[in-house]
């Protein structure tokens, strides 16, 4: 099968998404299939050259915002050349958005399945718009439902995230599947050597370490973890906190440190490269995570894949991967919950010795070959749907003229009203006459 993945992400940046589909083009290819990869250009890495075959880049700004994520411009008259001519059985997109739109585009310009996975709930995101958040959410939802209904099926990388689209967007139920992405669990091993050059690194010898990967964002709520380590590491002078990651919260997360006085208990590592993750995963005891935006989880189940007990808030993504008392502690949202968490796997020798086993054996269910197959599957399962019945790859598009309204509902739910619209709605009339 010839495959072409649209991403606004991918490697050198590191994040969830990238790990996803480079994880499984490489699965791609090992089974078989030729994968070509659409993304953006890094200007964050002047040096960065791709080493893989069939990556094609689109031109990018840097975006000023949250991560300094590149910012794909989707015009590109080489790329509009090549995509004809390689042959694609199938398109699959990353985002709704910018490159998003130019997978559907290639999609009904070739007559093609387009299959979307929904790695993401864009509406917690809104914070990173100036603009009304309620209006935002709204707009955002907006964008998302009209490129669900362009897409032959849907991926959700949790059971839950499968609820919630099906309950935010009904209509779609039916092309919605499960799949999660899948670990790469010949690099997320227990190294006990490169963790203990961390620990050397970082003066972490006879030391209890919680460690957490996570962006410093506020959707990763990490104010919650610092505030929880505050609790928890109180009467255990010789416990710390590794903290891996970046991201524009750094310098306001470094000053609740200080407030809470636990300064020197918290290690902010910054960003590392992907492939020193897991000598970084290797130097704790214990991985803590307090996101509630998780659509998977999937940095949890990298800790678990390296053996890692781990803590994590209940929510979203993460109550799909763990299972309290088996692989983790799944707790309340709340400082204290997590801190009396954080407090039970520090004294319990036994509980870690067993939360561990049971992660490690959890990780194996999510490894790269058996998903992978089961994308084929889905892919499969589009190009027969797709045959038999084509969508329509209309931006925007209804099932009928008759749902077709003005205003539309998304704009009155911003509003809860329509007062407004009468004049703009009598003028419309009369100017169509």
């Amino acid at each position: 099968m010839r495959i072409g993945i649209f991403t606004n992400t991918y490697k050198p940046e590191i994040n969830g998404v990238v790990r996803s589909v480079s994880t499984f083009r490489d699965e791609l290819e090992r089974q078989g299939h030729v994968v070509y990869v659409f993304a953006p250009e890094s200007p964050g890495y002047a040096n960065y050259e791709d080493t893989e075959p069939g990556i094609f880049r689109y031109p990018a700004i840097r975006l000023p915002v949250a991560e300094n994520y590149p910012l794909a411009i989707p015009v590109s008259p080489h790329i509009d050349w090549v995509v004809p001519r390689l042959k694609l059985h199938i398109i699959h997109s990353q985002h709704p958005v910018l490159l998003g739109e130019e997978a559907v585009n290639f999609a009904k310009r070739l007559n093609l399945p387009h299959v979307f996975t929904h790695h993401t709930q864009y509406e917690e995101y809104a914070h990173y718009i100036p603009f009304n958040r309620n209006i935002v959410k709204t707009l955002t939802r907006e964008v998302v439902r009209s490129y669900l209904v362009r897409s032959v099926r849907i991926i959700a990388p949790t059971n839950s995230m499968r609820t919630q689209i099906a309950d935010n967007y009904p209509g779609v139920n039916e092309r919605l599947r499960t799949l999660p992405s899948p670990v790469d669990l010949s690099h997320f091993q227990f190294s006990p050597q490169k963790g203990s050059e961390i620990r050397e690194r970082y003066r972490l010898k006879n030391t209890f370490v919680f460690v957490t990967v996570s962006r410093l964002t506020p959707e990763k709520n990490v104010s919650t973890l610092l505030r929880a380590f505050a609790q928890a590491s109180s009467g255990h002078p010789d416990t710390r906190l590794l903290l891996v990651g970046d991201g524009p919260l750094r310098h306001e997360l470094e000053m609740l440190a200080q407030r809470l006085q636990i300064a020197d208990s918290v290690i902010f590592v910054g960003a590392v490269p992907y492939d020193a993750v897991p000598a970084y995963l290797s130097a704790g005891d214990v991985f803590a995570f307090a996101s509630t935006t998780e659509t998977q989880g999937l940095v949890t189940l990298e800790a678990m894949a390296t053996a890692l007990p781990v803590v994590v808030v209940d929510a979203h993504g993460n109550r799909d991967v763990v299972r309290h008392g088996e692989n983790g502690l799944l707790v309340k949202n709340t400082v204290t919950d997590l801190a009396l968490a954080m407090q039970d796997i520090i004294k319990n020798e036994d509980l870690r010795q067993k939360l561990g086993e049971g992660a490690q054996k959890t990780a194996r269910e999510y490894s790269a070959p058996s998903l992978t197959r089961k994308l084929v599957e889905i892919y499969e399962e589009a190009i027969a749907a797709y045959r038999e019945h084509p969508i329509d790859y209309k931006r925007f598009s209804r099932d009928t003229d008759e749902q077709r309204q003005f205003p539309p509902q998304w704009l009155t739910e911003i509003t809860g009203t329509t007062e407004w619209f009468d004049s703009l709605a009598a003028f419309w009339k009369n100017f169509g006459t």
